[in-house]
């Protein structure tokens, strides 16, 4: 089980929030008839006056359910308890429902159901009421966190906001068709689901998250680390075109992002589905789609009248398809992959995504039987195809200036801008495009390289202009290096060699020059920074918390023993003026096989503002730079 601070947290707080809540009437244990008459370890029943339970104590059941908590008829429920343990019995292990104008607030430390032959970790549940929680990792047999303010499969117009942080979700029952990491529903208008996972969700069963989102509502889910599912990575659909618990077609908008999304035994790693005009999805990833499964696609995004927004800041693979694009006549998909896409069939198309359809890429991979674009799993013309290959495509232009002195530059062939999508610079395949360089006094220039430290030929027209036509499949890098110069590859443009910079003097005339937009690629690979005696630093943020400079970074520990991690070895200098700040922190303990354990590091207040720029250094090997947020 991943380490967590929230529950630490959440105790050290108790003093304070103990007296806030010192005005609460205590209520003794009641059943709540309204949800089946379960009797719980820990129950906090608000349904006739405020109440409170803030002993901060862990919580350990048998056969019965954990921990109850229902805040109805316009009152307050306040809970504070420690670890929740659930044994025996097939019942969830919490449950919070907040009815009528009833607010439930909750914290909670590492949540543990039954998890053979158990149920839900947590049941969060909102008619007409407010639920916020904090919780650490929460395991469960079934489902890890369900949202659903529809409990029974009959439609009611529930409304209310459903706030939920945790820090992992573990869903442990291997099954196929059934169970998820999270479920997150939402079913009339007000009725608001915003779910804020600070690290994984691992699915054993048939769906890592399940986001519904429909008439009228809207459900959100933020995962900073990764969706790893043995079976569907994500599903997420907005709108209804079915009758579904008595509402026939409405709208929703669904918001997912996730730090990236593996899908071992499915036919797809991403499900998307916008299914009436009016809805909408917006999906992003900061990380790879990967769906490992035989014949499945990384994502399978579907506008069946609605409006599918998808930005992937990697690669999208899978075995068929990279990606499939449909589709109806009032639908559309705006998509943006930074990185590579690539399957056997390389994209997908149906036969509307030809006028209603969207792709900016940098890179498609040919695909086994040759193609680039198919559509051959709905029966899109090869016609149709070559126009969407043409002009549907963008293809990200990648121009990046490493060697002091020597500028590059690339613009259409009448010298004009070339043209912009989601703020990146493209072009369609088969467009010239000019290559300006303008080298300084002293500066050498001996050629254009692309992302693999292979040389790009350049042609020369008549004008003494070079230029490049854009190939299918794009793939366009161009950096300009001296012959001999060691080359430094940058993700997502070479994934299978990536060269790492072993110290700041090995590259120090040209890292600075490296741009912001490249930059945090870095950051979101699924390599570490740096290894360092078999302690893996996964991530680096420089953010203010307050007037505080904070240096938050994730470690993982691959020695098969606990260690204890120097933290002092950190050195962060700023770019403007070379000059070094100071973080503090205790050395971390880390148990044996850890993973994604946060540690964070402190400043003098001011010592840093947003917007600096600072290179991060462990035990002087440059990590990279970054911008304070």
């Amino acid at each position: 089980m991943r380490s967590t601070e929230l529950g630490i947290v959440g105790k050290r707080a108790l003093v304070t929030l103990l007296a806030l809540c010192m005005s609460f009437m205590m209520v003794p244990a009641t059943a709540f008839a309204d949800i089946g008459g379960k009797t719980y370890e820990v129950e906090v029943n608000a349904s006739e006056g405020d109440a409170s339970h803030t002993t901060g104590e862990d919580v350990a059941a048998t056969y019965n359910p954990a921990v109850g908590v229902l805040a109805d008829n316009g009152h307050s429920a306040e809970v504070v308890v420690g670890d929740v343990t659930q044994s025996s019995g097939v019942y969830h292990a919490v449950l919070i429902e907040a009815d009528n104008g009833g607010k439930a607030d909750v914290t909670m430390g590492d949540i543990t159901g039954r998890l053979k032959w158990g149920n839900n970790g947590i049941d969060v549940v909102a008619k007409g009421g407010d639920v916020e929680l904090t919780a650490g990792d929460v395991q469960a047999c079934k489902v890890g966190l369900n949202l659903d303010s529809d409990p029974t499969g009959t439609h009611s117009d529930y409304t209310g906001e459903k706030r939920v942080t945790i820090n992992s979700v573990t869903q442990v029952e291997d099954s196929r068709y059934s169970n998820a990491g999270i479920n997150a529903f939402s079913y009339t208008e007000g009725d608001t689901n915003i779910v804020h996972v600070i690290c994984d969700v691992i699915a054993a069963g048939s769906r890592g998250i399940d986001m519904l989102a429909k008439g009228g509502s809207t459900s959100s889910v933020t995962v900073d680390g990764m969706v790893d599912a043995n079976y569907l990575g994500v599903k997420v659909e907005a709108g209804s075109l079915g009758n579904i618990h008595g509402t026939t077609a409405s709208t929703g908008t669904a918001n997912m992002r996730v730090g990236g999304v593996v899908s071992k035994n499915w036919d797809k790693a991403v499900e998307i589905d916008s299914n009436t005009k009016g809805s909408i999805v917006n999906f992003r990833s900061d990380g790879d789609i990967q769906a490992l499964g035989p014949d499945s696609t990384g994502v399978f995004a579907r506008a069946d009248g609605g409006k599918n927004v998808i930005v992937i800041d990697g690669d999208a693979t899978g075995t068929k398809a990279g990606m499939f694009l449909y589709c109806s006549e009032t639908g559309s998909n705006d998509v943006l992959v930074t990185g590579t896409i690539s399957g056997k069939n390389g994209v997908d198309i149906s036969y509307n995504s030809v006028e209603n359809d969207s792709l900016t890429v940098w890179k498609i991979e040919k695909g086994s039987d040759g193609q680039y674009i198919s559509g051959e799993e709905v029966g899109t013309p090869s016609d149709d195809r070559e126009i969407f290959a043409k002009k549907r495509v963008n293809y990200i232009v990648f121009v990046e200036n490493l060697l002091q002195g020597v500028t590059l530059s690339a613009f259409k062939a009448d010298s004009s801008a070339l043209d912009k999508s989601h703020d990146y610079d493209v072009a369609h395949e088969g467009d010239k495009i000019i290559v300006k360089v303008d080298v300084a006094p002293g500066a050498e220039f001996n050629g254009v390289y692309n992302g693999k430290g292979e040389q790009v030929p350049l042609g020369k027209d008549a004008d003494g202009n070079y230029y490049i036509i854009v190939p299918r499949g794009g793939g366009i890098y161009l950096s300009a290096l001296n012959e001999g110069e060691e080359i430094i590859v940058i993700p997502p443009f070479d994934m299978s060699a990536p060269v790492m910079p072993a110290a700041k003097e090995a590259v120090e005339d040209a890292w600075p020059l490296l741009t912001e937009r490249v930059l945090p690629l870095l950051t979101k690979r699924v390599w570490p920074l740096l290894v360092y005696q078999g302690v893996e630093i996964n991530s680096i943020k420089l953010e203010m918390d307050g007037q505080t400079p904070m240096l938050r970074t994730k470690l993982s520990n691959t020695n098969g023993n606990d260690v204890k991690f120097d933290c002092d070895k950190f050195k962060v200098v700023k770019v403007d003026d070379e000059s070094e700040v100071v973080f503090k922190a205790e050395p971390k303990e880390l148990k044996a096989n850890d993973t994604n354990v946060k540690c964070e590091l402190k400043a003098e207040e001011n010592a840093m503002q947003a917007g600096d720029r600072a290179y991060v250094f462990y035990d002087d090997q440059l990590l990279g730079t970054f911008t304070v947020a």
